[in-house]
């Protein structure tokens, strides 16, 4: 399901795999805009951030993944600043961001 904001109500989370939950400008994001609790498993939460830098943010892959263990992160050089489409494009250092997000799952 993709609201990509917070949901008001949790009943989706008892009928989905999966609740993008976060879908964000890299630089305005916080993890404590996520709510994380039993009524809102992070194990059930994705978030997608765009206009993200070059290299993968290991601090914020391990603060999601390891720390908060939010089941779906990925982040984008791409901008969805003006209209522009953040999707078109994968991120500059794919490959090392797979093995960011592998590494912090480890």
């Amino acid at each position: 399901m993709n609201p990509g904001t917070a949901l008001s109500s949790t009943q989706y989370y008892g009928i989905t795999d999966i609740l993008l939950t976060a879908e964000n400008f890299y630089s305005t994001f916080k993890t404590s805009d996520l709510s994380l609790g039993s009524a809102t498993p992070a194990s059930k939460q994705a978030v997608v951030l765009t206009g993200g830098p070059a290299t993968p943010p290991a601090s914020l892959i391990s603060t999601l993944i390891t720390q908060d263990h939010v089941k779906a992160f990925y982040v984008t050089t791409d901008s969805q600043a003006n209209g522009a489409n953040p999707y078109d494009n994968l991120p500059t250092d794919l490959e090392t961001f797979v093995a960011a997000i592998q590494a912090a799952q480890t």
